[in-house]
């Protein structure tokens, strides 16, 4: 599954993330902190609805009787339908402070 904007030239390929395993034509993905992470970083990328679109290889799901999907191209992907933002801000979640070296270092949840 990746992710595709062609008007910034951006994409990302989910790497990791976990499916429903239902036998139902939903898929939900929940996406991994590494995918959520790296996703962020490309700021012309699913930072809105105009700019998040998708595309799939035919092997990315398969139905009961092991016909694959009809694959969706990065050079023509599918746009989103429904879009809701990043709200959630990052906290701190733990800090360390090193006298020896004069280093404070705070760790963020994103």
């Amino acid at each position: 599954i990746t992710f595709v904007d062609n008007l910034s030239n951006s994409s990302y390929t989910l790497m990791t993330g976990f499916l429903n395993q239902t036998n139902d034509p939903v898929l939900v993905v929940y996406l991994a902190r590494l995918d959520l992470d790296n996703l962020k970083q490309i700021y012309t990328l699913a930072t809105a609805k105009w700019n998040t679109m998708v595309a799939i290889t035919n092997l990315t799901v398969q139905d009961m009787n092991a016909n694959y999907v009809v694959p969706i191209y990065a050079s023509a992907p599918q746009p989103v339908s429904n879009y809701t933002r990043d709200s959630i801000p990052p906290y701190l979640q733990s800090w360390d402070l090193d006298m020896n070296v004069a280093t404070l270092t705070l760790h963020f949840s994103e």
